[in-house]
């Protein structure tokens, strides 16, 4: 899976009303609004020959204000939900693999605040693959940013997987008295599993 590849497409059709419906106020009120801007150019030409009165050609020139500010708002709601209408479209956020999909085609999906919130997809990057570990207290001092590491895993037996400290909590963990420390371990063929386990060893 590639970053910013297509994992889902999302059906929603009451976004899609209410866009097509707001599409079309704004189109209504733009029609308005030029019919306003057109009658208070003719008004203002028209008290120029002194033919009208100041009041009706400031009411002219009143509702094309109006018009603007309408046409503003209408155009505002329009990109509301445009803006709506694009997390219909799920993409993924890096490169890795899907581990877990927890919905399948043709299942509700709750929206917002509303109903059981539960995630759509876990996915999982594996080049590099992250590996945390607790250091004892007594060791802890001497992991750094940039140590190298060994990690060994019990479906590779024999093999070694050389990586780097990549960052650690700098704090020690008063219930487990370890401080927590992630290493990154270059994966580009990907025969390391997220999930598994393994020992590492430092220096």
């Amino acid at each position: 899976m590639k970053k910013g590849q297509l994992l889902a497409d999302l059906e929603t059709p009451e976004v899609d009303q209410e866009l097509l419906q707001s599409r079309a106020a704004r189109g209504q009120a733009e029609a308005q609004m030029n019919l306003a801007k057109t009658s208070a150019q003719r008004w203002e030409s028209l008290r120029k020959m002194d033919a009208v009165a100041q009041q009706e050609t400031d009411e002219k020139s009143s509702g094309f204000t109006q018009g603007e500010a309408a046409l503003a708002s209408a155009t505002a709601n329009v990109h509301r939900l445009e803006q709506l209408e694009s997390f219909k479209h799920i993409y993924a956020p890096f490169a890795g693999v899907i581990t877990r999909r927890n919905t399948d085609i043709g299942a509700l999906i709750n929206a917002g605040n509303s109903g059981t919130n539960q995630e759509l997809f876990v996915v999982a990057q594996i080049n590099p693959i992250r590996v945390y570990v607790d250091v004892p207290e007594i060791y802890a001092p001497s992991v750094r940013h940039g140590v190298s590491a060994t990690i060994e895993l019990p479906s590779f037996p024999g093999q070694r997987f050389t990586g780097a400290v990549a960052r650690s909590a700098d704090a020690i963990d008063p219930a487990t008295r370890t401080l927590r420390t992630e290493i990154d371990v270059p994966n580009r063929d990907g025969r390391l599993f997220p999930g598994s386990y393994a020992q590492v060893h430092f220096g």
